[in-house]
């Protein structure tokens, strides 16, 4: 997860690699339906695989599940899978329950939704369109079977009682959604995790949905306002606690500044592949600031990492997951963050 650094200039930076230039935000909510099909395109394929593989064992969990019990609510909204799974990929959830209750379809050159959840009585009263959507679906107007607004606009948040959902902009109001409704998405992002919108909104989701075991909201259609916008404002302090806990299997033990050649004579190595956790943590470190070299040293479940700022420069060849370029800035050499783990 690192260039050889000991040139003065890397000709060649790995995609994995964790930067961000001041002036080069990535952070772009996108309208035009082009850019949106481009940016839920995986999540769209992935879904649409799962939907028509006639295997697919989701369907008989889903029914096994369906016994409205808080237990049951909660697996039904994690999609099944588990905790270290979710970690590894945090779309799959999303993906399984997408592939029982959605079908897509073109309305007025939108990309959108149909919603079916087939008699599932546990779907049906508890499960949202933050539970089938990724997290890269920033706001979205509901429809409801009889061709009325249900919300015009309706952002991606967690309000106070910790449900996971969209809420009406103007009202603050969860906005359900129910068998034959439509979903139309008004505004995406590009599913980049080292985004700091889309790493911290995971992180938070992850939390919530993951490790909030006792509270689990139950409620058949939140309507308490409130909404802690992620993207916006800051957590609440009943959310830090929480966030606290998630991270207490990661330690940051030591920080100093030294060179590339310096670390690997510590006994470290760059990292071939990074999993989630590292990514938010690389995050972290590179909005601390500092000069080139600045190294945090960490243990993350029981393994040592080293996150050091480096000189990053990007290849023109290099390009975003769905192929569009990079901010101009990121092919200019600029801080990145580094990866590397123990030997």
């Amino acid at each position: 997860m690192s260039e050889d650094l000991s040139k003065p200039e890397a000709q060649k930076a790995p995609a994995e690699l964790i930067d961000r230039d001041k002036d080069s935000s990535t952070e772009i909510l996108h309208t035009a339906v082009e850019q949106q099909t481009k940016d839920l395109a995986e999540y769209n394929r992935a879904f649409l695989e799962l939907k028509n593989n006639e295997n697919n064992l989701f369907i008989k969990e889903l029914i096994e599940m369906d016994d409205q019990s808080p237990d049951s609510i909660r697996r039904m909204r994690q999609g099944g899978v588990t905790a270290e799974e979710n970690e590894t990929d945090p779309n799959m959830k999303h993906v399984k329950l997408a592939s029982a209750f959605l079908d897509m379809e073109k309305h007025k050159d939108q990309l959108s939704y149909s919603v079916n959840f087939k008699g599932n009585k546990t779907a049906e009263n508890y499960v949202g369109a933050a539970d089938v959507l990724p997290a890269n679906v920033e706001t979205i107007m509901v429809v409801n079977s009889k061709g009325d607004v249900v919300s015009d606009r309706a952002v991606r948040g967690i309000n106070k009682s910790r449900r996971i959902g969209y809420y009406d902009a103007k009202t603050g109001e969860y906005v359900p959604v129910h068998t034959g409704y439509r979903i139309v998405v008004l505004e995406s992002r590009t599913n980049i995790a080292a985004e700091p919108v889309m790493a911290r909104r995971i992180m938070m989701e992850n939390i919530t949905l993951f490790n909030d075991k006792e509270n689990i909201n139950i409620d058949r259609e939140d309507k308490h306002k409130g909404i802690n916008q992620l993207t916006t404002q800051p957590e609440t302090n009943e959310q830090s606690e929480h966030a606290q806990e998630y991270q207490s299997e990661t330690t940051e033990v030591q920080r100093e500044v030294l060179d590339n050649k310096k670390l690997r004579a510590k006994g470290y190595k760059p990292l071939e592949k990074a999993h989630p956790k590292l990514t938010r943590e690389a995050v972290r470190c590179l909005k601390k600031g500092g000069p080139i070299g600045t190294t945090h040293y960490m243990t993350i479940n029981g393994k040592k990492y080293a996150f050091h700022r480096e000189w990053h420069k990007h290849p023109p060849s290099d390009r975003r997951p769905d192929g569009s370029m990079l901010p101009p800035a990121l092919y200019r050499k600029h801080h990145g963050i580094s990866v590397y783990e123990a030997v």
